[in-house]
């Protein structure tokens, strides 16, 4: 009798914490639930790739907080990716959009040359906002930040903040994988 193979689970939030540095997070894996959402458009790819960028934020923060509801994480910008939504519920179904200037991203595309496109160019000025809504009877909470617009050619950090009692220094980073066929490894 031949044991079945173990995998990882495509979808996945792993909370960790390494005690000796106080350090906190959550590694974010995302396959079928990002590969739907994905697939219902026919993005570009560095569209495609900001996008479950955008989602995958907006689950590790959502994963991070106590509320009971829908958690959104909305971009709009003046670059080629004009708006990104994503939302997370408590339930577990996850939404995103995006909406591009195919003329704009041709020539960000072009500019970038052979070299990625950068959020600051693919996205350009304008603002980050994190919405949590738990229904009628609550009110809405909204934090809204500006974007890295052009000053930072590799920016990947889209929040920082002091050290304080009430708000600790954050730190975001990621790396998107390409998007591989279902079940078929990814390097």
């Amino acid at each position: 009798m031949n044991s079945p193979s173990r995998t990882a689970p495509d979808d996945l939030i792993q909370p960790f914490r390494i005690d000796p540095f106080a350090l906190r997070g959550r590694l974010v894996r995302l396959g079928p639930a990002i590969d739907r959402i994905l697939s219902q458009h026919d993005y570009p790819e560095p569209v495609a790739t900001m996008l479950g960028e955008a989602i995958t934020l907006a689950v590790v923060l959502a994963g991070a907080l106590k509320y009971d509801g829908v958690f959104t994480l909305q971009t709009k910008g003046d670059g080629p990716i004009r708006l990104m939504v994503a939302d997370v519920s408590t339930t577990g179904a996850l939404r995103g959009y995006a909406q591009y200037d195919k003329a704009k991203l041709d020539a960000a595309l072009d500019q970038a040359r052979a070299s990625s496109p950068s959020v600051p160019l693919l996205v350009g000025s304008g603002y980050i906002a994190f919405t949590v809504d738990q229904g009628e009877d609550t009110e809405r909470y909204q934090e809204l930040s500006s974007s890295p617009g052009r000053r930072s050619p590799n920016a990947h950090t889209i929040i920082s903040g002091s050290r304080s009692s009430s708000r600790p220094a954050l730190s975001f980073r990621w790396a998107v994988r390409g998007r591989a066929a279902p079940g078929a490894p990814v390097d």
